[in-house]
Formats: structure tokens, C-alpha cells, sequence
């Protein structure tokens, strides 16, 4: 008080003292809740906001980053700022680590916070960033550039481009970023040579490397790997190339079914040798190592040299006629190398070479265990102990190895996590705008129980202001709607926009340094843009032409803003179902919205002059209610921001539980612009374009205020979902909307009187309350959409074909769909095995009475009696036969589809017994027993048979080494007799045989003892081949298979037919009798090896089979184009036929192996021959 004497006269504005009398709705907020903030503030350091979103999986921070090379592929970078225990980035030093060939970055994370090079790195005090490679699963985009599309193009790189373009541009991005001027670098493999080519072929860029960690460095590969498969590759690999460059493949195929099936197949102790064997064969025979992953390793000839073009285009790109070598003497950085003695992709001495010629290695580590190859570097259980501590950039410090305990709560997860931690599957999509903005779209392709093989209708869903694909995922599968939908037979699409966390990428800006450009956009330029772009994408992908659409909040304005601005697109929605939809807003939403909205000009103005073009604090935001509104003391707090946004909390309906999964993605960003146009609407009335003032609206629209968006242009079905108790959008409003909209499907009011704007998303009886209508107004939609079309055309009952697929049948179904008889009989051979064979009694129109002449048909190899019956009545010939007046028998060999029993084997258990067997036991056992068995049954004693393939193989075994059937065979007609093969099958068969031997060895050392993966093969080919997308694949296979292009003759719209029951599974001993024929020439018994052959034939080759034992009659028929038969060959086989009663070629020059069962005019071109020479017996 002694300080009032020094005041003259104190002036006291707006004196702030006593507030006994509460101020602004805003205020009183603030203050009911001073208690909390002030913990808030403390214990998050509000004056020092943290920029790194943590999104923890093991409880790491970690980001995503996206880098735009300078030939326009975009990367995605994974970085995790510090470790589990740290506190921030910003004084660590940034490490980048490079992963090896047909990897990506997961390959440092996956085994876990005590093995995975990134954490421990992390854990060490390190600011780790995992890079992705050009075209691996995390970069398949680019700026101009479609995977699918333009995969030539695309896909037109080796690791030379990863070296000249990723690295420089990864590395440029995260010292800008850090603001630094150099980092570390790490890696393995590939991720070696790609640093090799930098630092030769751009060496500014080695004063950027503090030291460059090089581990398992695959640069000189002189001394050839010591795996079969890699050096028969590299023996070929012109060849190789060129194959692939005729038959378009530009990419490792089949990585996504491997990556999907890998980690289930391996886990089964019945395919464990199967992964060990592509493991050893890739990357040499790994010891003490986790076989969770298929890797694949390049291979060079020899030198270090840029890609070889061919002497010709060599000139034309590098002006000599080889390419340049990469000049080791230009690395200035310093190098560490670890490498392994028995690495057998990257021989040892290699290594010592290599090291030889680098300028400046300060580590040379080999080590210290024989044990160690390839893919040890990455998976060897003590890979920590043997390797990661050795690492010259690690700290000395002890490295941690705690790691939190496993939980399911979906809190700390991420989109992708979150579906996945729930089983389902989640794919990510990145889509080009056509104004540069890239998003990623999420997607559940299928139900939880569903394998997705069938097609399904696509449902986009997009998400309200400050939220993102996460709002349709955080409540669980019983509540959330992307689950519930997927479960009920949708293929569900869950959108982000421009902005928001998972839509900060474009093409040619920095959300960053260019965040005023890029944060020009509001909910205008999200439907205009952002909902085409998707729309588009997903159909194109889906191939549908229209799809569901379903929206929250600012997801149904952007709906609105589409379908307005551009009808067209109204075409490709089936049913748009809009809740809570946020368009007109003239009754004025809750208080705070409204004070706001009233100074929106001002606000809009201000956020302009501070340079703010984004809602800032986001994150921070996500961190303090992901980690407190799981703390009671909180509760009450995380419902005020709730509130906040949504309008009154009904506790009823608000689990308060699921707060923190919410708090992990929400808010998320958003731009500034959204808010101000929504305020533009709220102070203005109506629902307008946005309002840039009379001068900018004169010059963009031609008038001083913006236009409205025209509802009449909306001809699209709508279904509106609303809330009495809304107090974003009005319950007034709505009904203002609905009244304009031209065609309302549904109209319905939540029947619950404190439901509000969150609880479209949130609420605890959301299902009932709101999804199930709104399911079945999308069910009902499709429903009256057929009836529409079914009136529109008149089609009736009687005019609708009879469905005839016999798509997803086996042979008795297909048979019986056609109207015929089929029984089913089981014959037991000499030596135990049980075969299923098939008869069609008599014909079509023909009741069976009369006795009927009896014929065998016998399939070739891994096919069944499916291939006398898959092309319909009209030119199948088992048909044919039978209404021919034929008692036809269809056979199956041991080991297919129908022939898996045995009177004392078991199929599994006794696998390698079970297998043993060639085509020569078909021939010596399963015939003659069929053949009695037959006989027996139709009181005959003879009968026709019809071999195709490797049932003419089977034949001439029974007639050569049991020559008393030949009494019991009128006449035998031979298809693509397989035999003689001395004039050597088309390219890969011919390769493969040479080293028939080796391959059998491997076969036996993994004991793989039938053909695997038939069943996966059939059930793809019977869900796609009837797909006109993959037409050109399923006639690429059927061609390969038939050793000959022959595409005219292939019926298209019955692959998926074929492919339900081919190929059929089939013993390895098989073909390896086969290969035999092919190396050695001739037509003899199986090869055991000069011993055992001693043993079993008394003499050290396998005896050949006798053709002057044949005297049954014999009819040849063949083609000049089988790949598989040679035309040659089949003349040798008819040279040496004692009884050829008819020698028939094909008269169709492109008639190819397969074409005796599946071709278009085979009737005409070979049936009509061949029932003719039957009939004359």
C-alpha cells in the first residue's frame, strides 16, 4: 500500500478483478476447468510445443514422410525421432538406413525393440529415418507416372536409379528438415550398392555422409553365389531378360500373395522345408535365422559397371559400347564394412576386394562366425551381439532391451493399425488430384470371415472437418461402421483429405515451405478434387461403374459440392448417405460457433496476417488427450472438448472409455480456409462458393457475391441421417436441405432425443440407432435399382437363360449340371492306391438300356477327368462320345484332385511313400486295374481308349510292360502322344531338364514330393480368369502350358471353368521322369542312379521300353505348334508303332498341346476324325 502515495490518479479500463458474474460462454469454459489446464500446461510444456506426432505401435514416436525425387517417383520415409525414453529430435543426429532388394523399411523394425536396427538405433540417441526404395510396397507412386498404367515406364529402373536419385533426394530432405549438414548412413544389401553408385557417380554427396555403414555389400560379385538357383539365373540372364521383356513383366511378381500367405504357409511344419529351400536357393542355406520373409538378391557379372543396354544403345547413352565402370576412387566418405565369410549371395572374396579399392574404410568387421550368410544381417537371432553393436556409429551406452508389454487397446494406433490389430485386412492407396494433392485412401477389401475371392460392391466413406479415415475405424469392429460394412459384403473405401494427417503430400509443394499455397483450399476444393479423384480411382480399380458413398459432417458438404459443381459424377453413386450433412447453417449453431462467425471477415484477416494457414496444435492436441483422457482427473475435461465440437455430451451415449483411441487421430489437420468458408455460410445464410470478396469474387465468378451451389443438379438417390440435438448442423437446417434435394431415399430422424453431432461417429448404441437404417437403405437402394432395370427392359423368367456356369464345379457337378448321369466308382490298384473314376452311363436323350461299347478317356499331366467335360456338350468329348452311343469312363491318376487314398498310406503323414511313383507306375498299375475293373463291370472284353498328353505316356508303359492288354484295347487314340522329346520342348522346359538331376536332388533334400501350390493356383484362376481384366494373363498361362501361342483357339469366356479344376495336383517324380526323357533322348524307365538302376534293373541306365510289343491299333493325332510335343518327335513315335491305323496332323498350323482339350473348333478340326476311326472298331 506504501505505493498509493506514489500514484497521481490510477485509470482503471474494462478493470479485471472481481468476476462473480461469469463473462463470455467461452471464458466460463476456461475457467470451470482452470485446475485442469494448469496440469495440462505444466506437464506438457505448452510453451514448448513438440512437432513430432507420436503414433506407437511399441510405444516409439514415429512419422511419415514423403520425398519427391528429381525424375518425379515419391518416396515414403519412415522416421522415428527418438527412442522409447527420449524426449525429441532436435539434437540428435540424424541416421539413414537402406534396405536390400525386395524390402523396404519394415525390414529394420519387424523383429522388435530388441533386434530391430531402427529402435536400437532410436533407443542409442539416435534421429532414425528408414528409407523405401522406388517401387517397393511403400513407393508405387509418382508425378506422372501410374504403376498399373504406365508400368513399363514406371518400373524402367535398377538399383542405379535408387543410388542416383532415392539416396540424394532422401538424404537432401532430411537435412533440410534438420537443418543439418550431414547424417549417417546404413545399409544392408541393395542399400549398399545404391550408396556405391552415389558416392561415385555424385560424390558432392560424400561430405554429406558422416560414415557410411556397409553391411553384406553387394557391389563385385566375381566369384559366382554357391546357390543353383542364382547361378542358373545368371547363366541366362539375357535370356532372362528378354523373356521378360516379351512378356511384360516388369516387377517381381506375386510379392503380395506372398507377403499375405508367407508368414501362415511358413508356420506350417508341412511347408517349413519348402521356405528353408527358396531361403537357401536365394540367399544360401541361412543358420539360426527367422525365415518370415521372402527375400530376392540381384546378381552381376562380374566387375561394378552401370546397366549394360547392349553394345548399340550402350553407345547411345554412355558413348562406348560397354558401360563405364563406377570409379571407386570418388568415395570420400568413410566407410565401415560387416560382411561374413559364408555369405552366399556375396562371396567373401568379393568383399576383400572391394574394401581393397575404397579410398577410406575405417571398419573392416567380418564376422566372427561360419554360420552367418545373406540374410543374417538382417534375422540372425544374435544379430544384436554379432553385428549392431560393432556398428561404429553406435554409442557405447547400454542399449536397451525393454519393450512394452503386448496390448490390443487400440490407443496410440494409427489407422492401418488399428484394422489390422482388429484381423482385418488394410490396404493403402495414394491418389493423385488433378490440382497435385496426393491422399491416401484406406481399404478394407473384405469381411473379417470373407478370403475375398468374390467381387464386391465398393463403399467410399469420407470423414467430417479436423478428422480423418480413423473416425470409421476407432469404435471397434461391433460398432464402427468400415467393419460393419466389410462384414456385410462390401468392399469399403475409407477417404482422407487434402490436409489432414495422411494428406500432406502434393506433387510439387512443401506442406511446409509452401504452406500458404498449400493450404489454399477449402471443403470446395475437397468435394471438387479430392472426392473425383477417389471416386475415379476406386472404380477404375473396383471395375465397377458406380459405388456407395457415405459421409459424416464436412464429408457430406463435400458430397453436395460434387454432385453439384459436376453431375456427371452423380452417375456413379449408387446411394450417397450423408450424416449429420453440413450445408445450410442459418439456425445458427452453438454459442461459441456463432460469436466467431459474426467477426468471420476479421478472423479470416488475422489468420492471413499471422501466416496461419493451418488449425494449429493438432498434434499436441492427439498426444495430451490420447495420454490423459484415460485419467478419471481428466474425465471431465476431455468431455469439455467433446463438447466443444459436437454440442452437449449425452453420457448415455458417449463411452468416455474410448476417448484416447479417439484422441490418437482427432483432431487431425485441417486447413484454416475450411473454418472460414463454414463461417461464411453460418454469418451469410444459404450455401455458397466460397466468398473471396466483391473485387476477387468479380474476377473468379463474374459476379461480386459467390454462387450458390445448385441442388436441382443432384440427381443422385440421398439418404440423410440427422439429429434433433445437433448443434453443429441444425435439425432445421437438415430439413431446409432435404426440401431441395430432388431425389430423397430416406429420411430419417435418430430416435433419440440428446443424440448429437459426434455421435454419428461415437455413440455407444451408434448401430442401432443409426447404421442399421442406413445399411439397409443401401441394400434397398440396390434392390430397387435391379427391380428398375428388370422393368425397364421387360426382361422375364422365360426369356433369362438358364444358368448354365459351370464356374466353382468339379467334374460330377459340371456332368449333372448338363443334364447327364454320372456315377461315381473307386477302383483299388495292385499296389493300393485308390482311384476315382467318373462314367457317363449313356447320352443325353437315351435311357441306358441297350449295351453300349466302353471307353477309357485318360487325362495328361496335372489335369483330371475335369478336361473331357469343361467345354460344354457341344465340344467336350466325353459328351460326345456318349451320345455317340459310347459307355464312357473318365479316369483320374493317382495323386490328383480325386485319386488321394491309398488301403495303408496316408497322403500327409506318409507323403514320401505315398508320391513315389512316376507316370511309369500310371501306366504299369492304374491302368490295367481300370481297365479290369471296367471290363469286369460291362461284361466285355475289350474297350477304346482315348489318352491325351501323359495319358498317352501311361498307355504305351501298359502295352510295353504288360503286352497282354494290347488283346484288351479295339483301338487306342493317342493325343499329343508324350514320349520321345528329343527335339526339346519350348525354352524353359528345355532349361529346367538340363539340370533334372540337381533339381530332383533339391526336391529330396527339402522333401517336396508333388506339385505344390495347385489349389491356390486353381482357386485364382477360377475367381479371375472370367475376368476380362485378366483375360491376357489366364491365355499367357494356357499358351505356356500348351508350349505355343495359339490365343484364336482359346475360349475366354471359359478359363474360369478350366481353372476350377486345373492344374491338379500331381507327384514331383512325375516330371522328373519326364525331365529325364528330355536330357537323356530315348523313351526309357525311370532313372535311379547307375546303383540303384543295378538293383532294380540289373543294369547301370534304365532299360528303354520295347515298341515292337505294341500290337494293339494305334490312331496318332498331333499338332505342329505343340510346344511340348514336338511334331518331330510324334513321327519318330509313329515310325517305331507297329499297328498305326490312322496318322492325323492337326490341319491348323498354331494348333498347340493344350488345344486337344480346350480349343473352339476342335470338333471340326479333330473329334470328328477321331470318333470316325473309332467307330471302325
Amino acid at each position: 500500500p506504501e505505493c498509493n502515495i506514489k500514484i497521481k490518479i490510477a485509470s482503471l479500463i474494462a478493470p479485471a478483478v472481481i468476476l462473480q458474474h461469469y463473462p463470455s460462454i467461452f471464458i466460463q469454459i476456461l475457467c470451470k476447468y482452470t485446475d485442469q489446464l494448469e496440469l495440462i500446461l505444466k506437464r506438457w510444456k505448452f510453451y514448448e510445443i513438440p512437432y513430432a506426432e507420436i503414433i506407437a505401435h511399441h510405444g516409439y514416436p514415429s512419422e511419415t514422410h514423403h520425398v519427391t525425387t528429381e525424375d518425379g517417383y515419391i518416396l515414403t520415409i519412415h522416421r522415428i525421432p527418438h527412442g522409447i525414453s527420449g524426449n525429441g529430435a532436435a539434437n540428435r543426429t540424424a541416421v539413414f538406413i537402406m534396405h536390400a532388394l525386395s524390402c523396404s523399411s519394415a525390414e529394420d523394425v519387424e523383429l522388435g525393440p530388441e533386434r530391430g536396427l531402427g529402435f536400437i538405433l532410436a533407443d542409442a540417441g539416435y534421429d532414425v529415418w528408414l528409407g523405401n526404395a522406388r517401387g517397393n510396397a511403400y513407393c508405387r507412386n509418382h508425378t506422372t507416372l501410374d504403376v498399373v498404367a504406365d508400368a513399363e515406364q514406371f518400373l524402367d529402373f535398377s538399383w542405379h536409379e535408387i543410388g542416383y536419385y532415392d539416396l540424394p533426394a532422401s538424404i537432401d530432405y532430411i537435412l533440410n528438415l534438420k537443418s543439418d549438414d550431414s547424417l549417417y548412413y546404413v545399409g544392408t544389401s541393395q542399400g549398399t550398392t545404391a550408396f556405391l553408385v552415389l558416392a561415385t557417380s555424385k560424390p558432392e554427396y560424400n561430405d554429406k555422409i558422416r560414415l557410411a555403414s556397409l553391411m553384406a555389400p553387394a557391389a563385385i560379385m566375381n566369384h559366382k553365389p554357391d546357390t543353383n538357383f542364382l547361378k542358373v539365373l545368371c547363366k541366362y540372364i539375357d535370356q532372362v531378360e528378354a523373356l521378360l521383356k516379351k512378356y511384360k513383366i516388369f516387377e517381381i511378381p506375386l510379392t503380395d500373395a506372398i507377403r499375405e500367405n508367407g508368414p501362415t504357409f511358413c508356420l506350417n511344419p508341412n511347408f517349413t522345408s519348402i521356405c528353408e529351400f527358396i531361403f537357401a536357393q536365394i540367399a544360401g542355406n541361412a543358420e539360426d535365422a527367422e525365415y518370415n520373409k521372402v527375400r530376392n538378391f540381384s546378381f552381376l557379372q562380374g566387375g561394378f559397371s552401370w546397366f549394360d543396354y547392349g553394345t548399340e544403345k550402350n553407345m547411345e547413352l554412355y558413348g562406348t559400347e560397354t558401360p563405364p565402370v563406377y570409379d571407386f576412387s570418388k568415395i570420400a566418405a568413410p566407410t565401415a564394412f560387416y560382411y561374413a565369410k559364408n555369405d552366399g549371395l556375396i562371396p567373401y572374396e568379393d568383399e576383400v576386394t572391394l574394401i581393397s579399392k575404397l579410398p577410406n574404410v575405417v571398419k573392416d568387421y567380418l564376422v566372427p562366425s561360419d554360420r552367418y550368410k545373406h540374410v543374417s544381417f538382417g534375422l540372425a537371432k544374435d544379430v544384436v551381439e554379432m553385428v549392431y553393436t560393432i556398428l561404429g556409429i553406435l554409442l557405447t551406452s547400454e542399449i536397451s532391451s525393454s519393450k512394452l508389454p503386448a496390448d490390443s487397446s487400440d490407443v496410440g494406433l494409427n489407422t492401418v493399425q488399428i484394422i489390422e490389430n482388429h484381423g482385418y485386412v488394410c490396404e493403402s492407396h495414394y491418389i493423385t488430384t488433378e490440382d497435385g494433392y496426393i491422399l491416401t485412401v484406406h481399404r478394407i477389401p473384405h469381411g473379417i470371415n470373407d478370403d475375398g475371392t468374390t467381387k464386391r460392391p465398393a463403399a467410399f466413406l469420407m470423414h467430417g472437418l479436423t478428422s480423418s479415415s480413423a473416425d470409421y475405424v476407432n469404435m471397434g469392429p461391433e460398432r464402427s461402421l468400415s467393419y460393419l460394412l466389410a462384414d456385410a459384403g462390401y468392399d469399403v473405401w475409407i477417404g482422407n483429405a487434402r490436409g489432414n494427417a495422411w494428406g500432406r503430400n502434393h506433387t510439387t509443394l512443401d506442406v511446409t515451405a509452401d504452406a500458404e499455397q498449400f493450404f489454399d483450399f477449402s471443403w470446395h476444393e475437397i468435394g471438387y478434387y479430392d472426392v473425383a479423384a477417389s471416386i475415379d480411382y476406386i472404380l477404375n480399380l473396383n471395375g465397377d461403374d458406380s459405388l456407395y458413398y457415405v459421409g459424416h459432417s464436412q464429408g457430406t458438404t463435400a458430397f453436395l459440392v460434387l454432385a453439384t459443381t459436376r453431375p456427371e459424377y452423380n452417375d456413379k453413386i449408387r446411394v450417397a448417405s450423408l450424416m449429420a450433412p453440413a450445408a445450410i447453417l442459418e439456425h445458427r449453431p452453438f454459442n461459441l460457433v456463432q460469436d466467431l462467425c459474426k467477426y468471420i471477415d476479421k478472423v479470416e484477416l488475422l489468420l492471413k496476417r499471422y501466416k496461419i494457414y493451418e488449425i494449429p496444435f493438432t498434434e499436441s492436441i492427439r498426444k495430451w488427450g490420447m495420454t490423459n483422457c484415460v485419467n478419471p482427473d481428466y474425465f471431465d475435461t476431455c468431455n469439455l472438448l467433446f463438447s466443444l465440437i459436437g454440442g452437449t455430451i449425452d453420457e448415455k451415449e458417449f463411452d468416455t472409455a474410448m476417448i484416447p483411441v479417439i484422441a490418437t487421430n482427432a483432431p487431425s489437420n485441417a486447413g484454416m480456409k475450411q473454418y472460414v468458408h463454414y463461417g461464411q455460410q453460418i454469418k451469410h445464410g444459404g450455401f455458397s462458393q466460397f466468398d473471396f470478396g466483391a473485387e476477387e469474387n468479380m474476377k473468379k465468378y463474374g459476379t461480386e457475391t459467390p454462387p450458390p451451389y445448385d441442388f436441382s443438379k443432384i440427381s443422385a438417390p440421398v439418404a440423410v441421417y440427422y439429429a434433433v440435438n445437433d448443434g453443429v448442423v441444425p435439425y432445421e437446417d437438415v430439413q431446409t436441405i432435404i426440401s431441395q434435394l430432388p431425389n430423397v431415399a430416406n429420411d430419417y430422424v435418430v430416435p433419440y432425443d440428446n443424440f448429437n453431432h459426434v455421435a454419428f461417429v461415437y455413440a455407444t448404441d451408434i448401430l442401432d440407432l443409426v447404421y442399421n437404417e442406413l445399411m439397409n437403405a443401401m441394400e434397398a437402394t440396390t434392390i430397387i435399382t435391379i427391380l428398375s432395370l428388370l422393368s425397364i427392359y421387360e426382361v422375364s423368367s422365360s426369356t433369362l437363360p438358364q444358368e448354365t456356369s459351370d464356374v466353382g464345379l468339379n467334374t460330377v457337378q459340371i456332368i449333372e449340371n448338363h443334364g447327364y448321369v454320372c456315377e461315381t466308382h473307386y477302383i483299388t490298384t495292385e499296389d493300393g492306391y485308390i482311384l476315382t473314376f467318373h462314367r457317363i452311363p449313356h447320352g443325353i436323350n437315351d435311357d441306358g438300356a441297350e449295351k453300349r461299347p466302353a471307353v477309357l478317356l485318360m487325362h495328361g499331366l496335372i489335369s483330371s477327368s475335369a478336361d473331357y467335360v469343361n467345354m460344354g456338350p457341344d465340344r467336350s468329348l466325353a459328351y460326345l462320345l456318349a451320345d455317340a452311343g459310347y459307355d464312357v469312363w473318365i479316369g483320374n491318376g493317382r495323386g490328383n484332385a480325386w485319386s488321394r487314398n491309398h488301403t495303408s498310406l496316408d497322403i500327409v503323414a506318409d507323403a514320401e511313400q505315398f508320391f513315389n511313383f512316376s507316370w511309369h507306375e500310371m501306366g504299369y498299375y492304374d491302368l490295367p486295374a481300370s481297365i479290369d475293373y471296367i471290363l469286369n463291370s460291362v461284361g466285355d472284353d475289350s474297350l477304346h481308349y482315348v489318352g491325351h498328353s501323359q495319358g498317352c505316356t501311361a498307355f504305351i508303359v501298359l502295352t510295353t510292360t504288360r503286352p497282354e492288354y494290347n488283346d484288351k484295347i479295339k483301338i487306342a487314340s493317342l493325343m499329343a502322344p508324350a514320349s520321345f522329346m528329343e527335339h526339346r520342348p519350348f525354352g524353359l522346359v528345355t532349361d529346367l531338364a538340363k539340370y533334372i538331376y540337381e533339381i530332383e536332388a533339391l526336391f529330396e533334400k527339402y522333401k517336396i514330393f508333388e506339385i505344390p501350390f495347385t489349389e491356390v493356383i486353381r482357386e485364382w484362376a477360377m475367381t479371375n480368369c472370367g475376368n476380362p481384366d485378366f483375360y491376357g494373363i489366364c491365355e499367357f498361362v494356357l499358351n505356356e502350358i500348351g508350349g505355343g501361342a495359339d490365343t484364336a483357339q482359346i475360349d475366354v469366356e471359359l478359363m474360369a471353368v478350366i481353372g476350377t479344376n486345373a492344374p491338379s495336383n500331381a507327384a514331383i517324380k512325375q516330371l522328373i521322369h519326364y525331365g529325364q526323357q528330355i536330357k537323356n533322348g530315348g523313351f526309357s524307365s525311370f532313372d535311379y542312379g547307375a546303383d540303384k538302376n543295378m538293383e532294380i534293373y540289373g543294369t547301370e541306365t534304365p532299360p528303354a521300353y520295347d515298341w515292337s510289343k505294341i500290337s494293339a491299333p494305334v490312331a496318332v493325332y498331333y499338332g505342329k505348334n505343340d510346344g511340348l510335343v514336338p511334331y518331330e518327335d510324334v513321327l519318330n513315335i509313329i515310325s517305331k508303332l507297329p499297328n498305326v491305323v490312322n496318322d492325323y496332323l492337326v490341319p491348323l498350323d498354331l494348333f498347340n498341346h493344350i488345344d486337344f482339350i480346350f480349343a473352339k473348333d476342335v470338333v471340326d478340326l479333330l473329334y470328328n476324325e477321331l470318333m470316325a476311326v473309332m467307330q471302325k472298331y
